[in-house]
């Protein structure tokens, strides 16, 4: 599960960075901040802010595998329609791609931690 995830997310990351050279400024620029700041301030917000640090578990891959699917095809028809002379649709495909991105790191964050947690709870404590 974890490469399905880390596959996509690398495929979104290329698609945010090439997007992010046809913007005359970057969509997450909120403070001169780096794509993989903004990245990983995404992620935190996610995990935290849905309590999910105590609880990888509840994160439901399939759900979210799903809804990369939806989103994604819509970033696809925002950017076929900013081809096509509508530049606000641009913008709109980056800022998909780039929630997806941080969404498909969130998995793989809790895919790790879910990992810890259970290999730490095989290990006897002395």
């Amino acid at each position: 599960m974890r490469e399905a995830w880390l596959g996509l997310a690398t495929h979104e990351h290329l698609a945010v960075a090439a997007l992010d050279g046809t913007l005359e400024k970057p969509r997450y620029d909120q403070s001169s901040k780096s794509l993989a700041t903004v990245i990983t301030d995404g992620a935190a917000n996610v995990i935290c802010g849905g309590q999910l640090l105590g609880r990888p578990a509840a994160f439901r891959h399939a759900r979210a595998w799903r809804h990369q699917t939806l989103a994604l095809t819509y970033a696809l028809e925002a950017y076929i329609a900013a081809l096509r002379g509508h530049a606000p649709s641009l913008a709109q495909a980056h800022r998909v791609a780039l929630t997806r991105l941080v969404r498909a790191t969130v998995a793989i964050v809790l895919i790790d931690l879910q990992r810890e947690t259970q290999a730490a709870q095989r290990i006897p404590v002395a």
